[in-house]
């Protein structure tokens, strides 16, 4: 037995080296030190100031983002107009001082103006609406305003109206109406007005009981997911965060449509032999990398190499990788990783400690050996 025992020795002092020489010994990834010599990334070491000047950096371009959103659907809101389109429906009062002909009613003889009403109308596939004496008269293209002046002209230049002046009251209109669909169950129409729509009012008449889709945006919650609202507008496309679409008076034009999406703001990779839980994991804000890690379990006691925590970022295709190193064997680095916001597309990898392969090497050979010594 004694002499089994010595023969196992040697073969683990002799097998350890040449499996490490060859590159054979079992690891979970690079280690810490062969990612640190890489040629083709920038390694930096991250300090607490460096990660708070990338927090700062990434709040900026959050607002800025947000601010360009808002400030385009401002400029296009103010480019569009309600306009009549066939099967609209409206409601028409004639304001005039003299009566109306034919019934000898003093329905407007007074020497103040007075409406008459004509009912309710609605725009034939031609874009006409069909008045008594006027006959056809086209509305179809023109704003409210061009609508009442048009048929207003019309009474007055048949010489049967003294001084008319339209009024049209509009009760729907199809066309222009505002979509509202995705994260919101069966899509809605919301009917538009020539009193505006804004996007607030658009999204709480479609979402009925959205209390759920807007508490999943506010605060850090458990939920993986965002509500983001995007107005596709032309051909175009602004999205906000839900709370923002709700909380700003955003103006919307006719034919606007809104899609409510439910998604991961951010998505990153977890890999390596140090950490618990490798895999993807998705946030609705923009987490830290304290909140992925602890997301993935932590760092395993036994595997991780302290000094080998890094972060990849995602860079656009020609742009030199950036691999940030954090020491987690150390106050400054646990400080780093509390602010360090973490980026949709990042990478995270956490190296095994140098000894664990040749522990793992060892177990490897003592499995093999253990059948023989139970032969013998």
């Amino acid at each position: 037995m004694r002499i089994f025992s010595r023969v196992v020795h040697i073969g683990l002092m002799i097998a350890i080296p040449a499996l490490s020489a060859c590159g054979m010994l079992p690891s979970a990834g690079p280690s810490g030190s062969s990612v640190r010599s890489a040629h083709d990334v920038d390694v930096m070491d991250v300090t607490p100031r460096l990660a708070r000047e990338r927090a700062d950096l990434e709040a900026h371009v959050q607002r800025d983002a947000l601010l360009r959103a808002l400030a385009k659907l401002t400029r296009q809101s103010g480019q569009s107009a309600f306009t009549f389109h066939p099967g609209d429906t409206l409601k028409l009062a004639v304001w005039t001082i003299s009566p109306w002909p034919g019934t000898g009613s003093r329905q407007g003889a007074s020497t103040v103006p007075s409406p008459i009403e004509f009912g309710d109308y609605t725009v034939s596939e031609k874009g006409r609406i069909n008045l008594p004496y006027a006959g056809a008269t086209q509305i179809s293209g023109m704003t409210l305003a061009e609508a009442q002046v048009t048929i207003a002209r019309r009474f007055s230049s048949l010489g049967i109206l003294q001084s008319p002046s339209a009024k049209i009251t509009v009760t729907s209109s199809p066309h222009n109406g505002v979509l509202v669909t995705g994260a919101i169950g069966a899509p809605q129409i919301v009917p538009w007005t020539p009193a505006g729509l804004t996007l607030a009012s658009a999204l709480t008449q479609s979402l009925g009981n959205g209390a759920n889709l807007v508490s999943s945006t506010i605060g850090h919650d458990t939920t993986s997911l965002a509500t983001q609202v995007s107005v596709l507008r032309d051909d175009t496309s602004v999205t906000l965060p839900l709370d923002v679409a709700l909380a700003r008076r955003i103006a919307l034009v006719p034919g606007d449509r809104i899609l409510v999406k439910r998604a991961p703001i951010v998505r990153v990779t977890v890999v390596g032999g140090g950490i618990r839980k490798n895999g993807q994991f998705d946030f609705a804000h923009v987490p830290t990398l304290a909140e992925v890690l602890a997301s993935a379990s932590g760092l395993s006691a036994n595997l991780a190499d302290d000094h080998a925590v890094f972060v990849l970022e995602a860079r656009p295709a020609g742009r030199r990788p950036v691999l940030y190193s954090f020491a987690w064997n150390n106050l400054q680095g646990l400080a780093a990783s509390h602010d360090f916001p973490i980026k949709d597309g990042d990478m995270i990898y956490v190296a095994e400690a140098p000894i664990v392969p040749v522990e793992r090497a060892v177990s490897i050979l003592f499995q093999l050996a253990v059948p023989v010594q139970a032969a013998k």
